[in-house]
């Protein structure tokens, strides 16, 4: 009765392979996608066509730039740290990491409504000025979002969910997929994004298309994530 035991966990199910590539991926698309082609947005559509008098009476480029990498790097450190204790207390990573994937997409996808009509039209604005801060300012704060839901989802859930189902034995395989995935992902989004930077794509389209593909890697988490 006192037999040694093999160690289980020394293998990963093929659904959690499935899972540890689907959302490693998809995650990696979204936040390429922001640090690659947020700060393009930022340049080559929000202060598009914008007057010299616009650009002075607000911050210029290169500020704006910075300050939305500088807040966006706050945001993810803060938000790792209390969602990711968040979602031990909760003991639920599934929740935090599929409908965390569905806002995340949703969010990504709203980015190229962000426009200055729309601004204007909102607020009511008709100084060019105001409406060139208000856009940016909508950029900085909706990126802001962006970088909660990513790393509600992916930093903090995801990964807690990977160490959750893995072991020393399998850790080492998954973080090489993950380097590998990585790549992918890297490719996919310099593939179409280099094509919106030329103006060959419609920024709308996408972070529109993207968006939808990372809110449906959420969809599909609620059916095929388990808890370990």
């Amino acid at each position: 009765q006192n037999k040694i035991k093999k160690p289980s966990g020394d293998k990963l199910s093929l659904l959690n392979w499935f899972n540890v590539c689907l959302f490693c991926l998809i995650g990696g698309i979204a936040w390429n996608l922001e640090n690659m082609y947020f700060n393009t947005f930022l340049y080559n559509e929000v202060y598009a066509n914008a007057s010299r008098e616009a650009i002075a009476g607000t911050m210029d480029p290169t500020t704006a730039i910075s300050r939305m990498v500088s807040l966006s790097a706050v945001t993810a450190v803060v938000t790792t740290f209390i969602m990711g204790t968040f979602s031990d207390r909760m003991k639920n990573r599934k929740i935090f990491i599929s409908i965390g994937y569905i806002l995340w997409g949703g969010i990504t996808a709203l980015f190229g409504f962000i426009t200055k009509e729309n601004i204007a039209e909102i607020f009511n604005l008709s100084d060019a000025a105001q409406i060139l801060t208000y856009t940016v300012w909508a950029v900085i704060i909706m990126d802001m979002v962006m970088t909660f839901m990513g790393s509600t989802s992916n930093d903090s859930a995801f990964n807690a969910w990977v160490t959750d189902i893995t072991t020393p034995t399998t850790r080492p395989k998954v973080e090489t997929a993950f380097t590998i995935v990585g790549f992918v992902a890297m490719g996919i989004v310099m593939g179409v994004g280099s094509a919106a930077q030329a103006g060959a794509v419609a920024y709308k389209i996408f972070f529109g298309l993207l968006g939808l593909l990372v809110a449906c890697a959420g969809v599909v988490g609620l059916f095929t994530l388990k808890e370990p």
